[in-house]
């Protein structure tokens, strides 16, 4: 959930205690879910076995056309890349990298 320029996690656990105020609460600061893994797929297949990339390749085709607020997070092997995440999303408020 966003304020401003930067995330707010205090907006996002407000939801918890909401009762009858949440659709208010979401409509005023929606959020956003961010994926990076699959850990089982339907029938009730477990894929913790499986390489993330594997994981990954499965979890990819059902954001194609997904809505803004379901987003596959990016991901890389380049250390730089991932330094230059980690200094860009921070700064922006995001909590931190995996």
């Amino acid at each position: 959930m966003w304020e401003g320029e930067r995330t707010n996690f205090a907006h996002l656990q407000r939801r918890v205690t909401a009762g009858g105020q949440l659709p208010d609460i979401a409509q005023r600061h929606p959020a956003h879910y961010v994926v990076f893994d699959l850990l089982s797929a339907p029938p009730r297949r477990p894929l913790l076995n499986r390489p993330l990339h594997e994981r990954r390749a499965l979890l990819t085709q059902p954001f194609v056309d997904a809505p803004a607020q379901l987003t596959l997070s990016p991901q890389t092997t380049d250390p730089d890349q991932a330094a230059e995440w980690l200094t860009t999303w921070t700064a922006a408020g995001i909590e931190g990298v995996l």
